[in-house]
């Protein structure tokens, strides 16, 4: 079965498309699963008798798991009317966990804590189709997944017990209570795995399409860290984060400085957890903090949970100017005095706890946590304490790139990331979020010094206009509270003098080259026209919808500098009629070298450049179909023909199977090669002009299509042993080429699939 699950990727992307019986892409900082049944395919079961024993296991010396954990597995149910086991571990004294579906027609999760039996369900079990399936537990929450999303959720604490028997047990699939057993799964399982670990909901899409081999054997290169951006399962932009601060919650660390304060340990946080500090300052008349030295010349946000334990007021700071503070009211939760390039931010996050926050759009110098006297208190304040006891809780600072405290990464001696980073492979989800694509991507700079701030833009007006007013804090495409509102207002005239615009000058800019303008915009009511212009060409108009949308514009340079600008002007030719005044809200603006965008890269302060991305798996034996097998790419070649350019290669050395551009040819070359050419096949290409090829193979049948024209076959060939996968191998100028699509397949289509695959 081949089960093809998505094909459809944006322009410029590189798409890998997963199948049942074979796909080619994995994530080898994924930590591996304790077990897994089975690594490849699908056993089937027959609802009365089939059933797999893994045997007897100890719950936490042989799965080395206590309190966390996560269950996966992909299944495939031909009945839900009666009660069916995925996996348990239950026998007649120890009743561990039972993870299947019940008669009511729901998945069910049945977990024996100390804190007492825990359920989570979801209802309207699928039939008759595969979906994936996953239950994690944190130590405070069961959440239950259904296709890489949570559905479900249920407060849980406490550690796997046995109710006073055994933690040892017969592992099962497909059955449950050894050795009278019962309630047998009538379906096919695939993939079945248990981690000692809660894992991510970003992990859990990651491994939803790989098997444990898979898992461990990637090899990925490029995506420069905290440039690289991707669609998540959620259809949100997703970026790599990092917290700049060491012990990030170990503030009796000496990375940690007091100044006429102390901090005692132990308290009760806002997790619920006895991990938070109680900072208390002495009775003299100085500044009562403490400080980690940092240092970051761009934009960034300082955050740290915050609780009064016998004193309301708290001063964040992240330098050394009166610009650079801001003052909480922990008592009612609202902001004080602050300065002019911080915007401070508090949310509660209940019993009392708060999480405070600014973004500073200058410079980080100092992480201060600092008791003031009240919420007017002024920048760097001193102050006598009016006793030594009272003080005010904390936990978990963080300073991050960005104009929002994103989800709380934890740190010792060395900065920590999460997200997106540098050599982790990119599963994107633009195609849909029920299928992960893998992103591979040509260097690109983004041009554009500040993405996000607009702030750092410059406002302005002519004629009969309004200078644009900017407001911060709205819902972005990232599913963060960082876009901003923008009023525009060009007046009641129609000279190209009327106008209400903002713009940001950009250097880099190559003169005769093509640059591609990218933002991602909404307007207020719908229609709202605005007009863009990146480079010294014309404007391009775009009518706005409700709903967040990437709009794009390529201009040719003449020059080597320009300012990007965006709003409203009057009497512009070529462009249409536009409307006088908009709200629009706005995020993410990128300039680029070259005809199409490439996903967005974060810029704050100066601009950014993702690398050159690559992909390799060179264990991939067991993905390859060995005998048989279909290679396909689809792409657009340039003119370029310097070099030699890999686009798709299985192998290495002298036995391959490959899809290449030979240097100085205008060919795409398909070819079979077993010590000697077995079998090879050639198209010419047109610049510019997109191209499906695939290249089938088994011994004694070779055969290529494009662009769904059989270009030959041969009968004589023999296919050489492979265990490599790569794409862009060997592909100095990977600028030149916008790849598609990348498949794999190990089984050989046949020859109407394969004119089917290839034709446009």
């Amino acid at each position: 079965m081949l089960g093809l699950l998505n094909t459809v990727l944006s322009r410029g992307g590189s798409l890998l498309t997963y199948v049942k019986d074979g796909l080619v892409m994995a994530n080898r900082f994924l930590t591996p699963p304790k077990l897994t049944f089975p690594v490849s395919g699908s056993a089937a079961f027959n609802g009365t008798s089939d059933y797999i024993n893994a045997g007897e296991k100890n719950i936490a010396t042989d799965l080395g798991i206590t309190n966390a954990f996560t269950f996966g597995a992909w299944v495939y149910i031909e009945d839900n009317s009666s009660w069916r086991a995925i996996v348990t571990m239950l026998g007649s004294s120890p009743q561990i966990f039972w993870f299947g579906i019940d008669p009511d027609n729901r998945f069910h999760y049945n977990i024996k804590l100390s804190g007492g039996d825990k359920a989570v369900q979801i209802v309207d079990v699928p039939t008759l189709k595969w979906v994936y399936v996953n239950l994690s537990y944190d130590g405070s929450n069961l959440k239950l997944y259904l296709d890489g999303s949570v559905v479900n959720t249920n407060p849980a604490t406490g550690t796997l017990d046995a109710a006073g028997g055994s933690l040892s047990t017969n592992l099962l699939i497909g059955s449950f209570n050894f050795p009278t057993l019962g309630d047998y799964w009538n379906g096919n399982l695939a993939n079945v795995a248990i981690w000692n670990r809660a894992l991510s909901s970003d992990e859990i899409n990651s491994v939803m399409w790989k098997t444990y081999e898979q898992v461990s054997t990637t090899e990925s290169n490029g995506g420069s860290n905290l440039s690289a951006t991707r669609v998540n399962a959620s259809q949100l932009i997703e970026k790599g984060r990092e917290n700049v601060l060491t012990y990030s919650n170990d503030f009796s660390n000496a990375a940690w400085n007091k100044s006429n304060a102390s901090v005692t340990s132990g308290q009760s946080g806002y997790d619920g957890k006895n991990n938070a500090w109680l900072l208390k300052g002495n009775t003299s008349n100085v500044a009562h903090r403490v400080y980690n030295a940092v240092s970051n010349t761009n934009i960034n946000t300082l955050s740290v949970y915050v609780k009064a334990s016998g004193h309301n007021y708290i001063q964040i700071l992240s330098g050394n100017t009166v610009n650079q503070y801001a003052n909480f009211d922990l008592s009612d939760g609202s902001i004080g005095n602050s300065g002019s390039n911080f915007t401070p931010k508090i949310e509660s996050v209940g019993n009392d706890w708060y999480r405070i926050s600014a973004f500073n759009n200058s410079s980080l110098v100092y992480s201060y946590i600092q008791l003031v006297s009240s919420k007017t208190a002024v920048w760097n304040e001193s102050w006598a304490m009016p006793n030594a006891t009272d003080g005010v809780l904390i936990q978990d600072a963080q300073a991050e790139l960005g104009l929002v405290a994103t989800s709380v990464i934890e740190t010792g001696a060395s900065t920590a990331q999460a997200g997106i980073l540098e050599n982790t492979p990119r599963l994107d989800y633009s195609g849909g979020a029920t299928c992960p694509s893998l992103l591979l991507e040509p260097s690109r700079t983004n041009l554009i010094s500040q993405s996000e701030y607009f702030g750092g833009w410059t406002l302005i007006s002519n004629g009969t206009g309004s200078d644009p007013v900017l407001d911060f804090g709205y819902i972005s495409p990232g599913g963060l509270n960082n876009a901003y509102k923008i009023t525009l207002d060009s007046g009641a005239g129609t000279a190209t003098s009327d106008e209400s615009i903002i713009y940001l000058n950009k250097s880099g800019v190559t003169a005769g080259s093509e640059h591609t303008a990218s933002v991602y915009l909404k307007g207020a009511v719908g229609g709202e026209e605005v007009i863009v212009r990146d480079t010294a060409g014309g404007y391009k108009k775009w009518t706005l919808t409700t709903e967040w949308a990437r709009y794009e514009y390529t201009q040719t340079a003449t020059a080597t500098s320009y300012a990007t600008s965006f709003g409203l002007r009057q009497g512009l030719g070529g462009v249409g009629t536009i409307n006088s005044n908009a709200v629009v809200y706005i995020y993410g603006f990128q300039s680029e070298i070259g005809s199409y965008p490439t996903s967005y890269i974060p810029t704050y302060g100066v601009s950014q450049t993702r690398a050159t991305e690559s992909y390799a798996n060179n264990s991939a034996t067991n993905l390859i179909g060995q005998t048989e097998g279909v290679l396909f790419i689809d792409f657009v070649p340039n003119t370029d023909t310097l070099s030699t350019k890999w686009l798709a290669f299985l192998g290495g050395g002298s036995n391959y199977i490959g899809i290449y551009i030979p240097s100085s040819s205008n060919n795409i070359r398909l070819e079979v090669a077993d010590t000697t050419n077995q079998a090879t096949f050639n198209v010419p290409y047109v610049a510019g002009q997109r191209y499906k090829c695939a290249i089938a193979y088994a011994n004694n049948d070779v055969t290529a299509y494009a662009n769904g024209v059989q270009l030959g076959s041969d009968t004589n060939a023999s296919i050489p042993a492979t265990s490599t996968v790569r794409s862009y191998y060997n592909l100095s100028n990977i600028e030149s080429t916008d790849t598609n699509q990348l498949l794999l397949f190990k089984t050989r289509l046949t020859n109407a699939e394969l004119a089917a695959l290839t034709t446009i």
